[in-house]
């Protein structure tokens, strides 16, 4: 069963905008930059099957569930899973993700181990995944609903960092 048609990559050209956009408008790239368009694959049940390909790391959450983040279509990639009998849903439209710079910020809004990257856990009152980036920075995805909340929260903390407006 194919559920295509709810990967954003399958939407028309300009039909697609992140969760984010407002509450990021105007946000220093250099301290905080937008993550939601970039592509989640969910992986159900037999996760030792799967090996993450050249552009894809794949975050491991217990033996039955699992993360894919891919730099590829996700909706070709939950394909390429599926193929080899995997549990494979497209979750990049569910996800808003962000990633944060100044781990200050971060120790305001979760109280995670970060030397535990990456994991599960609460952000700013709300279920989070956690993974470093290969920059170094902290990427934090949220619940797309709850995107633009949390947002506002990390901006908040960066502003309460430098004594200035984000936003």
């Amino acid at each position: 069963m194919s559920v295509s048609f709810l990967s954003p990559s399958h939407c028309a050209e300009g039909a697609t905008t992140s969760p984010l956009r407002r509450a990021l408008d105007g946000a220093d790239p250099a301290h905080v930059r937008d993550l939601s368009l970039e592509g989640i694959v969910e992986i159900r049940d037999n996760v030792g099957g799967v090996k993450a390909e050249a552009g894809e790391e794949l975050v491991r959450l217990s033996p039955r569930r699992a993360f894919l983040f891919t730099n590829d279509d996700a909706a070709a990639v939950t394909d390429r899973l599926r193929s080899g009998d995997v549990l494979a849903y497209d979750m990049t439209g569910a996800y808003a993700g962000i990633a944060i710079a100044d781990e200050r910020a971060l120790r305001r809004l979760t109280d995670l181990d970060l030397t535990q990257i990456p994991t599960a856990g609460p952000f700013a009152h709300v279920s989070a995944l956690f993974r470093r980036g290969h920059d170094g920075w902290i990427h934090v995805y949220v619940h797309q609903e709850l995107g633009h909340y949390v947002a506002e929260a990390v901006l908040d903390a960066l502003a309460g960092l430098e004594g200035t407006a984000w936003h």
